[in-house]
């Protein structure tokens, strides 16, 4: 899973909070609303996609009931 996430650029809440912080104690033009917009973006996604993943994760795992 991490792989893929890193593999794809995809933003993740934990690690790009690093890189956005990193540009606002800078200085490079990133502002604390870059970084909330940024956070609340990527927490919705990691939200959404996490419940995706664990959700198909328990119905592979689930024993199927016979007919």
């Amino acid at each position: 899973m991490t792989f893929s996430i890193g593999f794809s650029h995809l933003p993740h809440v934990i690690a790009g909070s690093v890189e956005v912080l990193a540009g606002v104690f800078a200085g490079q033009g990133v502002t604390i609303a870059h970084f909330g917009r940024f956070l609340a973006i990527t927490t919705f996604g990691n939200i959404v996609v996490g419940v995706v993943f664990v959700a198909i994760l328990k119905f592979a795992h689930a024993p199927q009931a016979a007919e």
